[in-house]
């Protein structure tokens, strides 16, 4: 764990900070440290006070100097005596001294100094700096106009329209609101109205120094006076056992506003709806803080820095093991605290499912065959430690919470995933933090060993995403891909499987940032919860059986694999009872759990549906969810029966004599208009391929004996028959086809259609 810098701590009242808040002095610094002997001067790089690095300095020409001093002997304000002084006489002299901060500035942090102007001659002021790079400067000026002017961190200046003054005091204050928004202000003390703030101004990142300066001025009244460097830290601390989000656990009644530093000397309890976000956590030595959490609601805790000898402990919400399809049958989870050995974590959770030393918890092994789910033992893993960013298989007795206790991860994580010889590409991880996580942000997170952009999403299979169980009856599965991730986000302690890319997982590994940290009050991968997309999931389900598949309409996806956004059915295989779709375009039979289509198909598209159902059990098919304009029509096609249901306005149903199995017979079609059954379009019929089996199809209703023929690229006839208008979809078979590209032409000695299509 890094280890933050504190000094001391004091009570202030200070106007513009609030009336009770109590802050930590990070970093102080005035002249007083520099008198005796004088040592605040170009010759010297002196460093007195604490929390800033040494003087360093700039300067031009030889009538400058910097000094300690009192500004009322010049005719300035009062600011303390002894004050910085910086000297520059009016023949082009100049003097520029730098302050860096031993530490940037951490969300919370509040920079405060002071300074004093009389006359405005030549041009004297301050300027903060990011990393190198000026983004805030105030100064008084006579160059092109007499003036009070600032320029922002879009690089703009501004006159303040202020007017002239003596003795004019400022004080200079500089808030680190988030990692890269800063809120500025410049007061002028001795004067009513005078000040300008600049709020949540971006700036790339932490204020890290500070520059005071004076150029072409002139002795006495002209010179620059500053003091009172001043770095402090909002700070939170326990008074009592309780609840995060009551007032009587804090000193003064402050309850934690996301920013500073937290201190808990007591036990304090977060609930599952409720966050502590701060810079900073130091847990004293009685400090206990207890995360807590639901089935569908987790606490978070998000901090940068943790220090000190209590403990952080995560009640982890894990499903009971019921061997019951219809209800919650194990879980996948991580650690969001991590390093316990999982000998102490069996001893502290009783109700972790138990074979006598087996219990229900440990990682997946994907290194034979299509992986297995394996059961530490309490004594050969006794000593194995608990790590961030893994995924285990666990289950309870009772549907509670299982207890870790450990480090809080405040920096980056990363995990290597494989694919092992003779194993499985699948891969199960998991959340490294105690706070949620943005999915959008993790798929879309550039690898630090990237050398062409590579993404956590590029190291992943291609008809893959993020596989999330969600522990209802309906698959198993929640999928996040690019289609859908918006909004999606990934729950404390939560597991999942992703699939490993051969060609890329050899050299990156997944990575989860802190930028990718976020609260929430939302479930893990609990079925019910959607995101604002074009979209529609399908529904199969008997009295004891359900299953669904989706359906996205997003402008980057096309009719063919789209890897990032298409998703297969977990594993690569449909179970005995699924529902799933193929590909529309170069499809070669993998069954689709999730499937992405470009929105310009929304209403011009059929979709050859995979099904596995039982003999003797009644099937229903039906819209679960759909966000798709009210113009679109959706149709089931059922090719065996011959009938066509809208889904929009009627569920289908049938009692299967005989086990169904596979594509072929169901197809789900998005049109913009209802059929007309005596009046159809042939620009409605879909011509398409498969590669399993390798065939050509006619899709659509035909209207009188439709011939069908087909050409190669060289206008040689390789195929001609005559379709069955009584089929809504005529297959051709194309095993003796060579690959190439194909002229397909339907005519019915009314209306022609030609299509190009590609046989594989």
């Amino acid at each position: 764990m890094r280890q933050f810098y504190i000094l001391f701590i004091v009570l202030l009242s200070i106007p513009f900070f609030g009336l009770s808040q109590t802050f930590t002095t990070i970093a102080e610094d005035n002249a007083s440290n520099y008198t005796n002997p004088p040592t605040f001067s170009l010759s010297v790089s002196d460093n007195g006070g604490s929390g800033f690095n040494a003087w360093t300095w700039s300067d031009s020409g030889s009538n400058r100097s910097a000094f300690p001093g009192w500004g009322p002997n010049d005719g300035h304000g009062d600011i303390g005596n002894p004050s910085f002084g910086l000297f520059a006489q009016n023949d082009g002299s100049a003097i520029n001294a730098f302050r860096k901060f031993t530490t940037p500035l951490e969300v919370g942090d509040i920079f405060s100094v002071e300074f004093t102007i009389n006359y405005r001659a030549g041009n004297k002021g301050v300027e903060i700096y990011q990393n190198g790079t000026g983004v805030f400067l105030f100064q008084s000026s006579d160059v092109g106009g007499d003036k009070y002017e600032y320029r922002d961190p879009a690089n703009n200046f501004t006159d303040t329209g202020w007017p002239y003054q003596a003795n004019s005091i400022f004080r200079l204050t500089v808030e680190q609101v988030s990692n890269t928004n800063v809120t500025i202000t410049v007061e002028r003390t001795n004067s009513i109205g005078h000040s300008v703030t600049l709020t949540n101004e971006n700036v790339s990142g932490s204020i890290d120094e500070i520059r005071f300066f004076n150029s072409n001025a002139g002795g006495g009244s002209q010179n620059f006076y500053f003091n009172n460097l001043l770095i402090q830290r909002p700070t939170f601390t326990t008074i009592a056992d309780g609840n995060v989000n009551d007032s009587a656990t804090w000193t003064n009644g402050d309850i934690p506003d996301g920013t500073g530093r937290v201190v808990i000397n007591h036990e304090v309890s977060i609930a599952e709806n409720q966050d502590l976000v701060a810079s900073n956590l130091e847990l004293g030595v009685n400090g206990n803080l207890i995360l807590n959490s639901i089935s569908n609601n987790y606490s978070s805790l998000i901090v940068d820095h943790v220090i000190g000898s209590g403990t952080v402990t995560y009640n982890r919400s894990v499903n009971s093991y019921t061997d019951d399809a219809t209800n919650n049958d194990n879980d996948l989870i991580s650690a969001p605290v991590t390093g316990q050995a999982f000998g102490s974590f069996a001893t502290a959770n009783t109700n972790l499912l138990a074979s006598g030393i087996e219990r229900a918890f440990a990682p997946f092994n994907n290194t034979t065959g299509s992986g297995a789910y394996e059961n530490y033992d309490t004594t050969d893993n006794a000593a194995t430690l608990i790590t961030p960013a893994t995924g285990y298989r666990a289950a309870t007795t009772d549907g509670g919470t299982l207890s870790f206790t450990g480090t809080v991860q405040t920096g980056d994580v990363s995990i290597d995933i494989s694919t092992p010889g003779g194993g499985s590409i699948w891969n199960l991880i998991g959340n490294p933090y105690p706070s949620y996580i943005d999915a959008e942000a993790f798929l879309t997170h550039v690898v630090s060993t990237a050398t062409s952009g590579e993404q956590n999403i590029d190291l992943l299979d291609n008809a893959s995403g993020i596989y999330g169980y969600d522990g209802d009856a309906s698959d198993g599965w929640t999928v996040i891909t690019l289609a859908n991730d918006a909004g999606q986000l990934i729950a404390p302690g939560q597991g999942f499987f992703v699939a490993a890319d051969s060609n890329d997982v050899s050299a990156h590994n997944i990575e989860f940032t802190t930028a990718m940290r976020s609260t929430g009050s939302s479930d893990d991968f609990i079925a019910g919860r959607s995101s604002q997309l074009t979209y529609l999931k399908l529904n199969a389900a008997t009295a004891n059986h359900s299953y669904n598949t989706e359906f996205y309409f997003d402008a980057d996806a096309s009719l063919g694999l789209d890897p990032g956004y298409d998703a297969q059915i977990w594993g690569g295989t449909a179970p005995s009872f699924a529902l799933y779709s193929n590909l529309v375009q170069d499809n070669t039979g993998m069954p689709i759990a999730l499937q992405a289509l470009n929105t310009t198909d929304m209403t011009n598209v059929v979709i050859p549906l995979g099904v596995n159902a039982f003999a003797g059990e009644q099937l229903t098919f039906i819209i679960s969810e759909t966000t798709l304009p009210s113009t679109v029509e959706v149709y089931l096609d059922d090719t065996l029966n011959n009938t066509t249901t809208l889904l929009n306005t009627s569920d289908y149903v049938i009692n299967p004599i005989s086990d169904i199995t596979g594509t072929g017979r169901f197809y789900i079609r998005f049109a913009q208009q209802a059929l007309s059954t005596t009046d159809v379009d042939f620009d409605a019929i879909k011509i398409y391929t498969s590669t399993t089996p390798r065939a050509l199809y006619v899709h659509g209703v035909l209207q009188g004996e439709t011939t069908a023929k087909v050409y190669d690229l060289q206008g040689r006839l390789v195929h001609h028959s005559v379709l069955n208008s009584n089929n809504l979809v005529n297959q051709i078979d194309a095993s003796d086809f060579s690959d190439g590209v194909y002229v397909v032409t339907l005519s019915n000695g009314v209306q022609e259609k030609s299509q190009k299509v590609i046989i594989r």
